[in-house]
C-alpha cells in the first residue's frame, strides 16, 4: 500500500546493497520517513529459501518501531520458532530501483540476519542468480 492511496509509512528503509557470498557484503542503510526517528546501517541477505523478510528485532528498535503496537503475530518455522515474531510493513528504497513497500516478519530475537525471502521482496522484484560466476540481480518486476 503506497502513500498515494491514503496509508503514510512512519519508517523507511534505504537499501544501499544486497550481500553476496563472494566479496564482503554491502551495507544497507535503514533510513526513517520521518526525521524524528533514527537511521541505522546493516547487511543483509537475499535469500530465495526463506518464506518470509526478517527484521532483526534490534533494528526494528533503532528504526523507531515499538514492539507492544504490533499486533499483528506472525509464526516463523526453523531456528526462529522459539522466539515471536511481528508484521510490520516498511517502504523500501533500494539503489536504482524504483521505492516499494514490504512486510517484515520482525523477530524478537537479536542473532538472526535481516533477510529478504519469498514474501514480499521476491515478490516485488526479479532476482537471477548466476551461480557459478558468484553473484546475482535484483531488478524491478515487469509487469507487462
Amino acid at each position: 500500500m503506497s502513500a498515494d492511496r491514503g496509508f503514510t509509512h512512519p519508517h523507511r528503509l534505504h537499501v544501499d546493497g544486497f550481500a553476496t557470498w563472494r566479496r564482503e557484503p554491502d551495507a544497507i542503510c535503514f533510513r526513517p520517513a520521518r526525521s524524528r526517528c533514527k537511521a541505522c546501517d546493516a547487511t543483509g541477505l537475499v535469500d530465495s529459501g526463506a518464506s518470509v523478510n526478517v527484521l532483526p528485532f534490534r533494528l526494528g528498535c533503532e528504526l523507531g518501531l515499538d514492539w507492544d503496537q504490533q499486533t499483528t503475530p506472525i509464526q516463523l518455522s526453523g531456528n526462529l520458532a522459539d522466539r515471536d515474531a511481528r508484521s510490520v510493513l516498511l517502504a523500501v528504497d533500494i539503489v536504482n530501483l524504483p521505492p516499494v513497500d514490504l512486510v517484515f516478519a520482525w523477530s524478537q530475537r537479536n542473532g538472526v540476519p535481516l533477510i529478504f525471502g519469498q514474501t514480499n521482496f521476491f515478490m516485488q522484484f526479479d532476482v537471477c542468480f548466476f551461480r557459478t560466476r558468484g553473484f546475482f540481480t535484483v531488478s524491478p518486476h515487469d509487469d507487462g
